[in-house]
């Protein structure tokens, strides 16, 4: 034994085998593993994948641009996502760098309840930290809220 693992010994006693925890996933998931599911979902399309990343959004704040236009009415700014579907950017955490201040906040539920009331090729991205995103239409964000 070296001559400084016997005094650690003699200070603090035998070292104890670690106690074998059980991971307990937090109720609201953390940034960086929303940035994992989302990425993973991203890089793979696939169905199992995206379902993840979905199911993590629960509970979850999302962060938004809020922009007012020439009247003064604010506005959410939206990306085209294929087929016609006007999506609101949403990002999963308040330092990405294309949220500008001040910026707005909504729970995911929230999120899927309003695009529920906008028009018919409404649709919500949801954007990682880096470049993965997940991208709802209507009808899928209706589906979701419909199964939680």
């Amino acid at each position: 034994m070296n001559p400084f693992a016997k005094l650690f010994e003699n200070l603090f006693g035998k070292r104890k085998a670690p106690v074998a925890t059980a991971a307990q996933p937090s109720a609201v998931p953390a940034p960086d593993d929303l940035e994992t599911l989302i990425g993973r979902a991203a890089d793979t399309l696939t169905s199992a994948d995206q379902q993840r990343a979905l199911d993590a959004l629960q509970g979850v704040t999302l962060y938004i641009n809020l922009h007012r236009d020439a009247e003064g009415r604010t506005r959410m700014p939206s990306a085209a996502i294929g087929n016609g579907i006007q999506a609101i950017v949403l990002y999963i955490a308040p330092d990405h760098p294309e949220l500008v201040k001040p910026f707005g906040s909504l729970l995911w539920e929230k999120a899927l309840d309003m695009v529920g009331t906008m028009p018919e090729n409404a649709g919500l991205l949801v954007q990682s930290r880096g470049t993965g995103w997940i991208a709802i239409d209507r009808k899928g964000a209706t589906a979701i809220r419909a199964q939680g």
